[in-house]
């Protein structure tokens, strides 16, 4: 969760990305699958097209460099719909004004309000698990297989 008094959605998004790619830079991650609410940034990033806006092309780089050190395999829109963790969490950040990085470990001591964000985020993910096909090992097995 980061708290930034003012700002857009794109320079959140892309933000919010930006400390993902970091942390999975700092724990060697690699051939990582993307996925995101935003449409108009993974598209940008998957098809290398720089942000026409000027404050976004910094963090576009910032992105782009990262990603293509880990090997991004995929870039998928998930529909906001699906995204509540992420809105659970914008939630947080904009109520407490404060920036906080969790980790599974952090689970069993973060305060109540993340109760209902970890209950959300265990809904997105079994849904995106639902909804797309086995690719190297992620998601669930096909229905009409049955195959894992």
């Amino acid at each position: 969760v980061s708290y930034v008094s003012k700002t857009t959605n794109n320079v959140a998004e892309y933000r919010a990305l930006l400390n993902g790619l970091r942390y999975s830079v700092q724990h060697s991650m690699v051939g990582l699958h993307i996925v995101g609410d935003s449409n108009l940034i993974l598209t940008q990033l998957q098809k290398r097209r720089v942000p026409r806006a000027r404050h976004l092309q910094g963090l576009y780089g910032q992105c782009r460099v990262l990603a293509d050190r880990l090997m991004v395999s995929s870039w998928s829109h998930h529909l906001r719909h699906f995204n509540k963790a992420a809105d659970g969490l914008a939630n947080i950040a904009m109520d407490t004004k404060q920036s906080k990085q969790a980790t599974a470990e952090d689970i069993s001591r973060l305060p109540p309000q993340w109760t209902t964000v970890l209950e959300s985020l265990q809904a997105d993910v079994e849904h995106w698990m639902d909804t797309n096909p086995d690719r190297e090992g992620i998601g669930r097995a096909s229905p009409r297989t049955g195959a894992p």
